[in-house]
């Protein structure tokens, strides 16, 4: 068997559990993209692998505020402990 074929087979044995990104709706795989029921649709690369980003950021991606304060106060505290050594 080629290559090309086993990605090709190896992607379709995981697709069912494959999820769409923009909508969670089961994503089926077509000759050149896995699809959801509501139209999103991604590519299959000539590699054999598929990219499921939307080109947005998901929640919780990159630091909140409440994340800096905490990480600053902790190194304050561990300055703190290392100066009085």
């Amino acid at each position: 068997m080629d290559v090309k074929a086993e990605r090709r087979r190896a992607l379709a044995a995981v697709a069912e559990w494959l999820r769409c990104p923009a909508c969670a709706g089961a994503l089926a795989l077509s000759e050149r993209s896995l699809a959801c029921p509501s139209g999103h649709s991604f590519d299959v690369a000539r590699q054999g692998y598929v990219t499921l980003t939307t080109g947005r950021p998901g929640p919780g991606t990159g630091d909140s505020a409440a994340m800096v304060a905490g990480f600053s106060l902790a190194m304050a505290w561990s300055v703190e402990s290392w100066q009085m050594t």
